[in-house]
């Protein structure tokens, strides 16, 4: 049973892409469709892939082993 203000919410969702939740008078939340989901989750991980692939075409990044990593994040926690 989909209750009358549920029905109407959805009958809202459908027509737009996104319904915004507010609590206390500040949106909080944000309701979609999975696929719409989906879709910005994959834009997400797309960006962030090319992201790494820029960082590793331009040199920006370092190679070392776990000691070493674990080294160098002592001494940055040292300075810090």
């Amino acid at each position: 049973m989909v209750y009358p203000c549920a029905q109407t919410f959805l009958l809202g969702l459908r027509a737009w892409l996104e319904a915004p939740v507010s609590v206390r008078g500040q949106v909080k939340y944000v309701v979609m469709s999975q696929e719409q989901y989906q879709y910005l989750r994959e834009c997400e991980l797309e960006a962030a892939l090319a992201e790494s692939r820029a960082d590793l075409a331009g040199g920006r990044f370092v190679k070392e082993t776990v000691a070493q990593h674990i080294k160098r994040l002592k001494q940055i926690n040292k300075s810090a």
